[in-house]
């Protein structure tokens, strides 16, 4: 956290910085702010990698807007459509709704994307602060039908 400050205190018109920040904040459990960072690194950006519209997704989901969530993933499969994020975010965001007939169509797109993905694996990789929150998404993603 502290270097991507850094590096926006140097770069203030760097737009990877604020994306960069963003997904730091979303690990740490403050999407609130993390979602301000991600829309305004998409806005410095006139055009941008589908990282920071999965990043935006993801700070929604962390903070409880799963249908914003959903919105920004489907942006990133827009031009990106084997985005592997993208669809464990949706899968784990409809699960949450009780969107059972969705969570289990991008579960499905995981395992094409991935055919030898692991929940346990993918939990190992990501770096949440709070064990609970990543309890919850791995949860929602069995609940998707992913093991």
């Amino acid at each position: 956290l502290e270097a991507a400050q850094k590096a926006i205190l140097a770069r203030p018109s760097c737009d990877l910085s604020y994306v960069a920040k963003a997904n730091i904040l979303t690990y740490l459990g403050r999407p609130t702010e993390a979602i301000d960072l991600a829309k305004f690194a998409i806005r410095l950006a006139p055009v941008y990698p589908p990282f920071f519209q999965k990043t935006l997704a993801a700070a929604f989901y962390g903070n409880g807007q799963y249908e914003k969530a959903i919105a920004s993933a489907k942006k990133v499969l827009e031009n990106d459509n084997d985005n592997l994020d993208a669809f464990l975010i949706l899968a784990s965001a409809y699960a949450t709704i009780g969107e059972h007939k969705e969570s289990s169509k991008a579960a499905t797109e995981v395992k094409r994307i991935k055919p030898d993905f692991s929940l346990k694996k993918y939990a190992e990789t990501q770096p949440y602060s709070d064990p609970k929150v990543l309890d919850q998404i791995t949860s929602m993603l069995q609940r998707a039908g992913l093991h």
